[in-house]
């Protein structure tokens, strides 16, 4: 079979086509979610954070997917008011949204958040 017709039956192969575009929309998700960080972290502020970091795969540029969530890194809330932080940022995101408190991290959490984090203005 010439190239150019294996081509054009491989551009038409609904699996790619679908695959192709499961990934644009991962990446469309991805960027919508990244526009929403600054109103994340004025929300964050308001109940307490002094700092915001992002980490995870929108900090460090990977491929995104279907399931992409929100890393976020808090410092200043308290523990008890984390939960209700937490539901109110996914709320505004419209996804999933972990936030983990920067006192009460891992030193494994603490490194890689150190290394990949992204500050978050308000």
């Amino acid at each position: 079979m010439p190239r150019a017709m294996l081509s054009v039956m491989v551009a038409r192969d609904p699996l790619i086509e679908r695959i192709a575009e499961a990934q644009r929309a991962a990446q469309a998700r991805a960027e919508s979610l990244r526009t929403m960080l600054p109103a994340l972290a004025r929300e964050l502020a308001s109940r307490g954070a002094t700092r915001v970091r992002l980490f995870g795969s929108l900090a460090t540029g990977s491929q995104p997917h279907g399931g992409t969530d929100v890393d976020l890194c808090v410092e200043g809330i308290d523990a008890a008011a984390i939960a209700d932080a937490t539901i109110r940022v996914e709320a505004l995101a419209g996804a999933r949204v972990d936030v983990v408190r920067w006192e009460s991290a891992s030193e494994r959490l603490r490194r890689r958040i150190d290394r990949d984090g992204v500050e978050v203005g308000t």
